[in-house]
């Protein structure tokens, strides 16, 4: 297993997030294939909807590649299923992938945080 402890902030990433947003995002990769999750301490932004990894450099637009949280309310929890060729690449260069959480105010990242 591997885990991996995010701070989130709502600066430094385009377009801009929420500007006093923050927050933490703990994700543990188990077997290459499941990625579990757990978010804390969101602050500064109300309203958070989704949240995803996405494949990108720290503070560039990526793509996502894994959704966590879909639907009208964040789930602060859970566990979801990966490709393996996805496990790999976040095994292999875990700096090339970050965690976003989306917000209704904030719907293309309220706050982020390269893993």
């Amino acid at each position: 297993m591997r885990s991996y402890h995010v701070a989130l902030t709502g600066k430094g990433f385009k377009p801009a997030g929420a500007p006093r947003g923050s927050g933490a995002a703990a994700v543990a990769l188990h077997h290459r294939a499941v990625v579990c999750f757990r978010f804390a301490h969101l602050h500064g932004f109300s309203g958070a909807t989704t949240a995803q990894i996405g494949q990108g450099a720290k503070g560039k637009v990526g793509k996502a590649v894994l959704e966590l949280s879909r639907g009208h309310t964040l789930r602060h929890k859970g566990c979801v299923r990966a490709s393996r060729a996805l496990g790999a690449g976040l095994q292999r260069t875990p700096s090339s992938y970050y965690v976003v959480v989306n917000s209704k105010t904030y719907p293309k990242g309220a706050v982020r945080g390269q893993l």
